[in-house]
């Protein structure tokens, strides 16, 4: 199990490192030979989501889209999920995100362990439509709903809103307080590390 975890470790660190795309595939392809042989479930569930997000950092999200995902109830398939239903978002296709969000819905209901995922995805995708949209009317309440779901998003959410009318001034006042916060989280990583 430590053993995958490392893999699939080392995986993420050498994709941020810029290494191609095909030697972190390999890697992953040997490791999930063992998670399936060892029946370890959310280690595979975590390598369907890096492969998800390798092929999204290499410009393929279309491949991230055929990887195939088993059917089961896991943060990490929620969360392959809802990336997937983002690509389509991003790419115009709102209908084929739509269905993604209303098999979460169902797979996931309100009050469920794993249902504040896609609600955040719902917001973030519908906040992105009408920030292209220019209906900017419409993102106040999605700024609401983000916030409530993760107070971090909500505010850059909100930044960007007061960036895309004029307000820089506002907007810049809520960028400086997200870094400061980052930083200091950061810091606090370090410590624990």
């Amino acid at each position: 199990y430590l053993a995958s975890l490392g893999i699939q470790s080392l995986v993420q660190q050498r994709a941020i490192a810029g290494k191609t795309a095909d030697k972190l595939m390999d890697a992953l392809k040997d490791s999930d030979l063992l998670h399936w042989k060892h029946s370890l479930s959310d280690l595979i569930d975590i390598s369907l989501a890096q492969k998800t997000a390798i092929w999204r950092l290499y410009g393929q999200s279309l491949d991230a889209v055929n990887v195939s995902v088993q059917q089961n109830n896991t943060e990490p398939f929620a969360v392959v999920l809802c990336h997937l239903a983002e690509l389509h978002a991003e790419q115009g296709c709102f209908s084929a995100a739509s269905e993604i969000l209303k098999h979460l819905k169902e797979r996931f209901p309100p009050g469920c362990q794993h249902a504040k995922l896609w609600m955040l995805f719902d917001q973030k995708i519908q906040f992105n439509r009408a920030m292209n949209d220019g209906k900017y009317h419409l993102t106040e309440s999605l700024v609401t709903g983000i916030t409530a779901l993760d107070s971090v998003e909500g505010l850059y959410r909100k930044a960007v809103v007061l960036k895309a009318q004029n307000q820089t001034a506002e907007a810049h006042k809520i960028l400086q307080v997200l870094l400061t916060y980052c930083q200091k989280v950061k810091n606090i990583e370090m410590v624990i590390r």
